[in-house]
């Protein structure tokens, strides 16, 4: 199942939804300008740098999501509700602000 497109991964009787609704952060803005300047022959060796700050922040987030609802798996596994509901709440703060809340 492709988890991007509202997709439900199910664990037991109890599923993990996932609207595709998650907001899209400044930095995948910037990236697809980057991508179209990149297209258009415009995207420059002096862009470099953002570009790379870019696409180390977005690896971040795509790591931390995926950690977040890895664990959020597990914790469906164990029929600890306490514990996924402290995920869940972690994995939309996340996809609000762009930052993982420690675990």
């Amino acid at each position: 199942m492709d988890c991007n497109r509202g997709s439900s991964d199910c664990f037991g009787d109890r599923a993990i939804q996932n609207t595709g609704a998650a907001l899209m952060l400044p930095v995948h803005l910037r990236l697809a300008e980057f991508f179209h300047m990149h297209k258009a022959g415009k995207l420059t060796h002096a862009h470099g740098p953002e570009l790379l700050q870019c696409l180390q922040v977005n690896a971040q987030y795509c790591w931390d999501v995926v950690k977040l609802e890895q664990l959020s798996g597990i914790a469906i596994l164990l029929n600890d509700d306490t514990w996924f509901d402290e995920l869940r709440i972690r994995i939309d703060a996340l996809r609000l602000t762009g930052r993982a809340p420690k675990l």
